[in-house]
């Protein structure tokens, strides 16, 4: 009943990242360069190290290996902590479904009800992932070379639209279970094509000041998706096929993650500001 709100807070870990990241360049860029930035950003992979020992396996997949002892190992410590906060465990279920083993294969995502979806939810992660990742990644570029601002107000406002983003994380975290994906998803598009729209016809002629906060707000809204696709995705297909719909559909939003920062780019060299949003 709260999924929703669970899996948007744990993808907000992503967006609290760049928030962070953008507060460190203020002072880290201006004062020890950009390459300090790499330098710290290597740090956090050093987790990997740990993740073998921190993860649990899950124990869905492993019975479907075969591997039922360490399945068993796994439901027992879970177990234990639903005793341990003070709940009983519900009783066995007198029968149980048979299993089904089912390979699942790329040709699975475009079989019978699937195909819809599939191509909806590739559609939704490019659209998103080149609005989303271009505007993170040009934004402070475009206020230190296009509006001419200097250094530290250009990392300020990179800060801003940042939190811009984290925020519209947390507000999909408490909408999408109020509201429903859908309707979180139209409001994020939705939102995010007004503030684009007005950018388009307004950059060029107004104070920087009012590009960052429509900026801040494109971004706001698109993050509704940025953050909720990661949790309708699993909702719509089963457990055979879950994580290979998943990782194929993340492939688009890296897709997107590319295409989008070059898209800008080139726009920016081909024409202007207005025509980038």
């Amino acid at each position: 009943r709260f999924r929703g709100r669970i899996v948007i807070l744990m993808q907000s870990a992503f967006a609290i990242g760049i928030v962070i990241t953008s507060l460190v360049s203020i002072w880290i860029v201006p004062n020890l360069g950009w390459q300090w930035m790499f330098y710290i950003g290597a740090l956090p992979a050093m987790l990997a190290i740990w993740l073998r020992w921190l993860m649990p396996e899950s124990p869905r997949w492993l019975a479907s290996r075969g591997r039922l002892s360490e399945a068993q190992d796994v439901v027992q410590k879970i177990e234990a902590e639903v005793v341990k906060s003070g709940a009983s465990l519900p009783p066995l279920a007198a029968t149980f479904p048979p299993l089904v083993k089912e390979r699942a294969t790329i040709a699975s995502l475009f079989q019978g009800q699937y195909l819809a979806r599939t191509i909806a939810v590739w559609c939704l992660m490019l659209c998103t992932s080149i609005v989303g990742y271009g505007l993170l990644t040009w934004m402070p570029t475009i206020y230190r070379t296009v509006l001419k601002l200097p250094i530290s107000e250009t990392l300020q406002y990179g800060f801003a639209g940042s939190v811009a983003s984290l925020l519209g994380v947390l507000s999909t975290a408490f909408l999408v279970d109020a509201i429903g994906r859908r309707p979180a998803f139209i409001i994020g598009f939705f939102g995010s094509a007004v503030a684009l729209g007005i950018l388009w016809k307004v950059a060029l002629s107004v104070a920087p000041i009012y590009v960052v906060i429509l900026a801040a707000i494109g971004l706001y809204f698109i993050s509704f998706l940025l953050s909720g696709l990661y949790l309708y995705v699993p909702e719509i297909y089963p457990t055979r096929m879950r994580a290979m719909a998943m990782g194929i559909a993340s492939a688009w939003l890296r897709i997107g993650a590319i295409i989008g920062p070059s898209l800008v780019g080139w726009i920016l060299g081909a024409s202007d500001l207005n025509s980038v949003f």
